[in-house]
């Protein structure tokens, strides 16, 4: 089978989103990083958004991307 995508013969209805992400590396950033630190991770990764976890009350608690820098 293809990897399912945006060229692949795979339909939008039969493919589950992991199997879009399959081999990606989870990247995410804890709610007390500065906005430097979340920057640095966009960058390093080569990503636009990243979800930001607070540690302490262990869940997710937003994501932060490009758009939050002109905001």
């Amino acid at each position: 089978m293809d990897r399912p995508g945006l060229g692949s013969k795979c339909h939008w209805t039969a493919a589950q989103a992991q199997d879009l992400i399959a081999n990606q590396k989870v990247v995410q950033v804890d709610s007390e990083a500065t906005v430097e630190e979340a920057c640095d991770a966009l960058i390093e990764h080569k990503i636009q958004s990243v979800p930001l976890y607070d540690s302490r009350r262990h869940s997710y608690v937003g994501m932060f991307d490009l758009h939050d820098l002109a905001a």
